[in-house]
């Protein structure tokens, strides 16, 4: 299973590009791909437009990809990544500093049940943290031409739900679905990662 990391968004809240914020002596999408890694998925895509920006990731052995649709609907980016993986993916955004290794690994392992594997919690579905295979695609390029919410395109394909409860064994304070949008939320991120040893990750349930 491949990684598709998401960096198409023009970060208008943070006033700059989140992906290449500082932490820890590395970027933001740095931290993402290096969680991912942990996870075991050792092909990482990362779509973006602006693919100069992210030579550093290139020369780690990161695929940069522009988007396959045009831009403005936050599923082109998905789409982009699965089409050129080939086979399933696991997809989220470049703002997930605190990603759950196992959680992960846990959502991969679920891969042959549906078309999408798909967390869901109490603020809601979670599409940009979300496995999907390559039947989903068609679905995803009408909803994106339509226009329609980001989920619109589950009524179309085979979905096995993840629920909260089933999340919070791996990862209890659900710290996988924290996004760094505003500057408060980065730095409040900072502090957080600040408290953790260089290459820490949260800690699994056993």
């Amino acid at each position: 299973m491949a990684g598709v990391i998401l960096a198409g968004g023009q970060s208008r809240r943070m006033g700059r590009d989140k992906a290449l914020l500082p932490v820890g002596g590395r970027t933001l999408v740095e931290l993402v791909a290096g969680r991912l890694r942990e996870a075991g998925l050792d092909r990482l895509i990362l779509v973006t437009n602006a693919p100069e920006r992210f030579d550093a990731l290139r020369r780690s052995g990161v695929e940069i990809l522009r988007d396959a649709l045009s831009p403005g609907h936050p599923l082109v980016g998905i789409y982009s990544g699965l089409r050129h993986a080939g086979g399933p993916v696991f997809a989220c955004a470049c703002d997930m500093p605190f990603l759950h290794p196992g959680l992960v690994r846990h959502l991969a392992s679920l891969a042959g049940s549906a078309d999408a594997i798909i967390p869901r919690h109490a603020r809601g579905y979670e599409p940009l943290h979300a496995v999907y295979a390559p039947a989903c695609l068609e679905a995803m390029r009408r909803c994106a031409a339509r226009r329609q919410p980001t989920t619109g395109f589950l009524a179309g394909v085979r979905v096995r739900v993840v629920e909260e409860e089933e999340l919070r064994r791996l990862d209890p304070e659900l710290g996988s679905f924290v996004n760094v949008n505003t500057p408060e939320e980065y730095a409040a991120a900072a502090a957080r990662l600040e408290r953790l040893s260089a290459g820490d990750v949260p800690t699994e349930r056993r």
